[in-house]
């Protein structure tokens, strides 16, 4: 029986010189990760984010940026 609640997961591919830029602060005990992944998560939802804010602001559409993201509450660029 397949669990539908269970999360799925991707590869991608990064550029060596990034890897090392995110293995560099993911050795710093004091930011808190415990693996890149952790940090690229973050750093990837952080972006979103920052993206679904600026559309909303840009399009004085009241919608917070979790809407924005997961219902598809705005265009979204480039596609």
């Amino acid at each position: 029986m397949v669990n539908r609640f269970r999360k799925r997961y991707i590869n991608i591919s990064i550029p060596e010189e990034l890897v090392q830029e995110i293995d560099a602060l993911v050795m710093r005990s004091h930011l808190g990760y415990k693996n890149r992944a952790e940090l690229v998560k973050e750093a990837i939802r952080n972006h979103l984010r920052r993206i679904a804010v600026e559309e909303t602001s840009r399009l004085n559409v009241v919608a917070s940026p979790v809407d924005t993201i997961l219902y598809g509450t705005l265009p979204r660029k480039g596609l």
